[in-house]
């Protein structure tokens, strides 16, 4: 009876060690360009969490949208679930404030919770950026995500 509950606590180490390696696992990607996004050169690196991702995304501040000052101030981070093909569930996240200049190129990161991911949730995940007055919206940042 020891010999198989040594088999067994054998067994529990390895999976518990392939799931340990699997936490913090890094994988960057490219959304593809949807409207409404603008081509911002938008890169994601997704590092994965208990129970969440963080999401570190890198782009380009568009040049699109005509500001005083040729700047940009915000970065306004939202969600929403497509059922049935209608927009629902819409989430607001905390807005990043700052000063941009188009062209100049930009990161900023976040914690999604894993849900976010899951296969047939329709989840979409976008940035805007620009000012109170108006933005520039990117791609679903979800969108090729492993």
């Amino acid at each position: 009876m020891a010999h198989i509950y040594a088999r067994w606590a054998i067994a529990a180490f390895v999976v518990i060690g392939s799931k340990s390696e699997l936490l913090g696992e890094s994988v960057t990607y490219s959304p593809p360009l949807t409207p409404p996004g603008a081509d911002m050169k938008v890169s994601v690196t997704s590092t994965s969490r208990v129970g969440a991702r963080s999401l570190s995304v890198s782009f380009t501040v568009p040049e699109d949208l005509p500001l005083e000052g040729n700047t940009y101030t915000k970065i306004y981070l939202y969600g929403y679930q497509m059922i049935a093909g209608r927009r629902t569930n819409d989430k607001a996240f905390p807005q990043i404030d700052g000063t941009w200049t188009p062209g100049s190129n930009k990161s900023f990161s976040f914690d999604l919770p894993e849900t976010y991911f899951a296969k047939g949730g329709n989840w979409e995940v976008h940035f805007c950026v620009g000012d109170p007055t108006g933005c520039t919206a990117s791609q679903n940042l979800l969108a090729g995500a492993p």
